[in-house]
């Protein structure tokens, strides 16, 4: 029997319930699983409260997973619901994307992966910490536990 005491929250959660100091502009990179624990809250509705969001980034399958496996998503779109630049980082649009990253104060990785080697979330947070580290940029991986 689990006890009620002792429940886990996921970064994402954390943030939305404590808050988050960040100056300048922030980015968040998410896809349809970036949700808080209650399955109806988004990571881009809390980061919109708490910080300067200013650009948001897919993965592959998109911003809000909607793209075939292997689909180019683009490389720059508007996001319908928030009225954000949207940049994909997989596919041909990564150059633009990256060039967007650099412009930022502090990225955000907010993403459930599914455990497996084929999936690319992994290798586009790792690409992505590396691109921050090189260039200065905070990183804050908003942590989800693996589901498998």
């Amino acid at each position: 029997m689990r006890n009620k005491k002792y429940q886990a929250f996921c970064g994402a959660d954390v943030v939305a319930r404590d808050g988050i100091s960040v100056t300048g502009k922030c980015g968040l990179i998410t896809n349809h699983t970036g949700l808080l624990k209650d399955l109806f809250t988004t990571t881009i509705e809390v980061l919109r409260k708490i910080c300067k969001l200013t650009d948001l980034f897919g993965a592959d399958h998109g911003l809000y997973g909607e793209a075939q496996v292997g689909a180019d998503t683009g490389e720059y779109s508007i996001d319908g619901k928030t009225g954000l630049p949207v940049y994909s980082l997989y596919g041909k649009g990564k150059t633009k994307a990256e060039e967007a990253l650099i412009g930022l104060d502090t990225v955000f990785f907010g993403m459930q992966d599914v455990g497996t080697r084929f999936y690319t979330y992994a290798y586009t947070m790792t690409d992505t910490v590396a691109l921050c580290a090189k260039h200065g940029i905070r990183f804050i991986g908003l942590d989800r536990p693996n589901h498998l």
